[in-house]
C-alpha cells in the first residue's frame, strides 16, 4: 500500500468514523507495512500538533483566551488532582464506615477524582471544598499547553 493510499484511508475514516476491513489488503506483509506507515504518521501528527500548539501559544500569549467555533482556547498551565495518600486512605475509611457501597460507586485510591470526593463529602454531610482540599492536591503541569474547552452557554 502506497503512503498516499494510507492518507486516503485515514481521510475516509475521519469522514465516516470507521474503517472498512474489506478495503484493507489481504496480504500480511502489506498489512504490516500499512501498520508501520500508520505508526510513523501518528508520530509525525504528534510532532506537528506540538509545533501547532507552540505557535498557538506564542500568538495567543499567557492567560488570554480566543473563541473558536463552539470552544474557548487558552494557553495555560494545566493541572491534575492527585490524592494525598494518608489523607485519602483515611477519607476512604470514613466513607466505607458510613456506607461501604459508596466507596466502590464513587472512586478508588488509584483513580480518586475530585467529583467523587465531592459527592462522598455531600453524602457524609461534610463540606465538599474542605474534603477536596484535605484529600487531594492540585499538581500543576510544568509547561503551559493549549487548553480547549466548550463555550459556557
Amino acid at each position: 500500500m502506497h503512503p498516499t493510499d494510507v492518507l486516503d484511508l485515514i481521510t475516509e475514516h475521519m469522514a465516516y468514523g470507521e474503517a472498512d476491513p474489506a478495503e484493507l489488503p489481504d496480504d500480511l506483509d502489506e498489512l504490516l507495512h500499512l501498520r508501520t506507515l500508520l505508526q510513523e504518521a501518528r508520530a509525525a501528527a504528534l510532532a506537528v500538533r506540538q509545533a501547532v500548539d507552540e505557535k498557538v501559544g506564542a500568538l495567543l500569549g499567557p492567560g488570554r483566551t480566543h473563541e473558536y467555533g463552539d470552544s474557548v482556547v487558552s494557553w495555560r498551565h494545566g493541572y491534575k488532582w492527585k490524592p494525598i495518600p494518608e489523607a485519602a486512605e483515611r477519607f476512604v475509611e470514613d466513607v466505607a464506615a458510613e456506607d461501604p457501597g459508596l466507596v466502590k460507586e464513587l472512586f478508588n485510591l488509584n483513580s480518586m477524582r475530585k467529583t467523587g470526593v465531592e459527592r462522598a463529602a455531600n453524602r457524609l454531610g461534610v463540606d465538599p471544598e474542605t474534603a477536596v482540599g484535605t484529600v487531594l492536591e492540585k499538581v500543576w503541569d510544568q509547561n503551559p499547553s493549549v487548553q480547549v474547552k466548550p463555550k459556557e452557554l
